[in-house]
């Protein structure tokens, strides 16, 4: 389950830089380019918003564990587990805001590109989520009495 959890998390952090840039598009108007020097930026900051991204990793792990028990059809679990991780992200966010006073709350906009990319990766995953919950079909065993 951990493996799942890990490789849905790197995938989303493969596709936060994506993300980043289409949200700058986004707010520009599409009237502008990105500078270099923003670019130039963006990969520290990629960097940096990974290993923030730690502790979500450990929290949505926990969360899978949570939603794979519960007494749920796979499409229900699949929805619950989408709705989860960016909120897990939005919590990590408010607590590094209020508690380590890291990042101010007036730019909450920051984690978009993270929640759009933990939205984008989780349904990249699906065939895996569905294996993950799915238990093992029982084959027929035979006896063979010779």
């Amino acid at each position: 389950m951990f493996i799942h959890t890990l490789l849905t998390w790197l995938l989303a952090n493969v596709i936060h830089p994506i993300m980043m840039f289409v949200c700058l598009l986004i707010v520009s108007n599409f009237n502008t380019a990105p500078e270099p020097e923003m670019i130039a930026v963006a990969v520290p900051l990629i960097l940096v918003s990974s290993i923030l991204s730690i502790p979500a990793l450990f929290i949505s792990w926990l969360m899978l564990q949570v939603i794979t028990q519960l007494m749920l059809t796979s499409e229900m679990k699949f929805l619950l587990w989408l709705l989860t991780a960016p909120a897990m992200i939005l919590l990590q966010f408010l607590v590094m805001s209020v508690l380590m006073d890291l990042i101010a709350m007036s730019e909450i906009e920051l984690i978009i590109p993270a929640m759009l990319s933990a939205l984008i990766a989780i349904p990249c995953r699906y065939n895996a989520f569905v294996k993950l919950v799915t238990p093992p079909a029982m084959e027929e065993q035979t006896v063979d009495l010779n």
